[in-house]
């Protein structure tokens, strides 16, 4: 087990928050230590459009949408935000239900949960 990071969830707001601990030791400015990421959507649940924006990831960052079977609907790309219309990589609309968010980097990986209505 990883034990540099430190996960926090805020179940109020619907976000997930990895916080990278390293360098580990204690330094003069604490602050120089901490590198987080976050994942968030403007509206959730959503019905025709949702806006992603993920922050604190390199300019290496892919964004990958999950139907809940698991199966890739959509992914592409995010420099810091994406709009999600609903439709898969070929512009099919997708049904109403629950989808699974992914954007990672070379470091790490973050996840949320989409409804559709």
């Amino acid at each position: 087990m990883d034990t540099r990071y430190l996960w926090v969830s805020d179940i109020v707001n619907d976000k997930l928050y990895r916080i990278d601990l390293s360098p580990t030791g204690i330094a003069d400015d604490v602050s120089t230590g901490l590198n987080t990421r976050e994942l968030t959507v403007n509206t959730n649940p959503f019905n025709s459009s949702v806006v992603i924006t993920a922050t604190g990831f390199n300019s290496r960052a892919v964004i990958e949408i999950y139907s809940i079977n698991g199966t890739t609907v959509r992914s592409t790309s995010i420099a810091d935000t994406f709009t999600w219309t609903g439709t898969d990589d070929r512009g099919t609309e997708m049904p109403c239900g629950t989808y699974i968010v992914r954007v990672s980097d070379t470091e790490t990986s973050s996840y949320l949960k989409l409804i559709k209505l």
